[in-house]
């Protein structure tokens, strides 16, 4: 018996499997054979345990999130594979073997971070890079062709040139580059920089705005003639070269009525300029082009004068838009030939639009230039001389210009200011078609022309309250074609009180007075000589020049000789 119950206790004995320990993880060591070529789908240790295996999902995931998918475990793209809480034990799912849509694929959904809807860069049904709208159909026809046309043209503008450094190999830090603007005057090398202000300094200073004195008035003015202001682009109108005269007006040092009123006894006046140099200092922190203003300082006087060789007279076009037009000189659409375009659609609109039906003559009728025997056949425009006191040191005296004269409801006088905004090619600057958007939506075309040309048209308005105008009168001006800078009609015209379109253009009025004080002051400092106040061509600022030594050009001294006799037949 012994023996039978130590056979029976030997058969009872506890035998310890085999235990693999793995220290590099959880899990097996070895894949059993057993398992070798099964399917299997990778789960977490804390998920809970679906189905066996998934196989028709995305095996990989593209792009930057393959490794931030990977890390967040397997993303089921069948249902049927996820974990489901059943309480009954007696469900049973068969497994479906329909390829499911990839939930991450790059042409799917309604298009991803800023395409999407409408197409952003990789959303699928706006025709992204990416996106799945891209493929070209089998059969295309009508409007689908069109529609295939602008999804293969891709992203406009910024983001498509964006888009074609990319396919070129360009890095997205890598950016076209930065235009150098020349100066309006070669600097010499014996200049001393006396002052540089930045224009960022000039933004929050205020001055209270100063009253107007009306001094003495010269010219004739013709009137408005109404008709135009019933054109549209349906009926547009030829613009019809100028036969008269373009008028540039006498620098401040060289108008004889402003050196007569400086000389009259008993006469105050120590600053004197023109409405278009005051309001080119007064807009300053809006240009970007360069330009350049002569600083005379003659014993109390000061003289703010534009040199006779300089742009100054000249309009600028598309100053401070994105797209600052074509590089080449001889294009069309350089600055050059645009800002030539601009200054003669100007005058001409300004002339054409007048008739001597009501013409109001001033206080003395003839021309301010004919005293020095200019041409009679100058064209028509009314002088202002009006002056400011400007705190106790600053009494200024300038030339203003009004273009145009219409009447009441009460037949009284008003006087306008009349300028032109002309359309040159809108695909070279991405701008509103001016024959298509003008009539239904006056306003967006006027704040493309705020966003393009801000410093022109700020100048135009500070040029109309320093005269006293109490209308400002624009004009929409376009090429016959936009390949042709010779031929222009008028599509319609548009009419603003001064002060009210200061507001709408974003002008600050007592900030304007208060930069042109500034500069005033700044001046007034100098001891007697010959400067420059140079706005830097590409910087926002503007520096003051010493020129004394050596002069601008050798035009100057024969200038001062002119002046100088000038104020001795004043004085005699």
């Amino acid at each position: 018996m012994p023996d039978a119950e130590e056979a029976k206790g030997a058969r009872r004995a506890f035998r310890v499997p085999r235990v693999v320990d793995n220290p590099a993880g959880w899990g097996p060591c070895e894949l059993p054979e057993k398992f070798t070529d099964q399917p299997y789908a990778p789960f977490n240790k804390g998920d809970k345990l679906g189905k066996v295996a998934d196989w028709s999902g995305p095996s990989t995931f593209p792009g930057r999130q393959q490794m931030r998918q990977a890390r967040q475990g397997p993303q089921f793209a069948n249902e049927n594979f996820a974990y489901q809480h059943d309480p009954s034990d007696e469900s049973f799912h068969l497994v479906d073997t329909a390829t499911a849509k990839p939930a991450n694929s790059w042409g799917g959904g309604r298009g991803r971070g800023r395409g999407g809807r409408g197409g952003g860069r990789w959303g699928a049904r706006g025709g992204g890079r990416w996106g799945e709208q891209d493929k070209v159909p089998e059969k295309i026809g009508g409007n689908n062709r069109n529609l295939q046309k602008a999804r293969q043209q891709g992203l406009r503008g910024k983001w498509n040139k964006t888009r074609q450094a990319a396919q070129q190999g360009m890095r997205w830090s890598d950016r076209p580059p930065t235009r150098i603007r020349e100066s309006s005057i070669d600097v010499r090398p014996g200049w001393q920089v006396l002052e540089q202000v930045n224009f960022s300094d000039l933004q929050k200073v205020t001055w209270v705005v100063p009253e107007a004195q009306d001094v003495t008035a010269y010219g004739v003015v013709e009137a408005f003639e109404r008709t135009y202001d019933r054109i549209t682009p349906k009926s547009e109108k030829a613009l019809q070269a100028a036969e008269l005269k373009p008028v540039w007006a006498a620098t401040a040092s060289d108008d004889p009525v402003l050196h007569k009123l400086a000389n009259a006894p008993g006469a105050t006046y120590n600053v004197f300029a023109t409405d278009a140099i005051m309001a080119a200092i007064m807009a300053a922190p809006r240009s970007s082009y360069s330009w350049d203003i002569v600083v005379t300082r003659a014993g109390e006087r000061l003289y703010l004068d534009k040199r006779g060789d300089s742009p100054f007279d000249y309009l600028t076009c598309n100053e401070t838009a994105h797209e600052q037009g074509e590089e080449d000189k001889d294009s069309i659409n350089s600055a050059f030939n645009l800002s030539q375009e601009a200054t003669r659609i100007n005058f001409a609109f300004a002339q054409q639009v007048l008739t001597p039906d009501g013409a109001v003559k001033f206080e003395h009728a003839a021309h301010p230039l004919s005293v020095v025997g200019e041409a009679p056949t100058l064209s028509s425009a009314g002088y202002r001389y009006r002056s400011w006191q400007m705190g106790d040191n600053v009494k200024l005296l300038a030339r203003t210009q009004v273009e145009a004269v219409t009447k009441g409801k009460q037949d009284e006088d008003i006087f306008l200011s009349v300028h032109a905004l002309n359309e040159t090619d809108p695909k070279v600057f991405s701008t509103l078609d001016w024959r298509q958007k003008l009539e239904a939506q006056r306003g967006a075309v006027l704040a493309t022309e705020l966003k393009n040309n801000s410093y022109k048209l700020a100048k135009w308005t500070l040029q109309s309250l320093l005269a006293g105008a109490d209308l400002l009168k624009l004009g929409y001006i376009s090429r016959v074609h936009p390949r042709n800078r010779e031929r222009h009609v008028i599509l319609g015209t548009q009419t603003y009180k001064p002060k009210e379109f200061a507001t709408q253009v974003n002008l600050n009025v007592p900030n304007a007075w208060a930069i042109l004080k500034a500069v005033i002051d700044m001046c007034l400092k100098l001891p007697d000589g010959k400067y420059l106040l140079l706005k830097d061509p590409n910087k926002p600022l503007f520096r003051l020049y010493d020129v004394s030594e050596g002069g601008i050009d050798d035009d100057d001294d024969d200038d001062d000789d002119e002046l100088g006799e000038q104020n001795e037949e004043d004085d005699d």
